[in-house]
């Protein structure tokens, strides 16, 4: 697949990387608005049992997510994170050490 640019052409790695952001990026506004669909996070403690349940196996994906410095990936990942924090998810509790440390280095500057 190839993408025209102007007058450039834009190879088969560049459109896979351009089209891998876009997907990433919408999958990720869909996981944070289904989080703020009618206060999903906030209701009773029985869905609260099922939320954990069905959001620790994303924790690994968000940590991901930090690998790139693509804005709207980082700024979503974030909204999710600060929207899932209150859940206690066991493989964010495990992980928060890289989390902190994958944050930290996004405003890491290099001189």
């Amino acid at each position: 697949m190839h993408w025209n640019k102007g007058h450039e052409t834009v190879d088969k790695k560049k459109t896979e990387e351009i089209c891998g952001r876009i997907l990433a990026t919408f999958g990720l506004q869909c996981l944070k608005k289904a989080l703020r669909h009618k206060d999903i996070i906030k209701d009773g403690i029985d869905k609260k049992e099922l939320l954990v349940s069905r959001l620790d196996p994303f924790v690994p994906l968000l940590l991901q997510a930090f690998k790139t410095y693509h804005n709207p990936i980082i700024v979503t990942t974030l909204h999710i994170i600060g929207d899932i924090l209150t859940l206690n998810l066991p493989s964010f509790n495990e992980l928060l050490k890289k989390f902190l440390s994958r944050i930290f280095k996004l405003f890491e500057t290099n001189n």
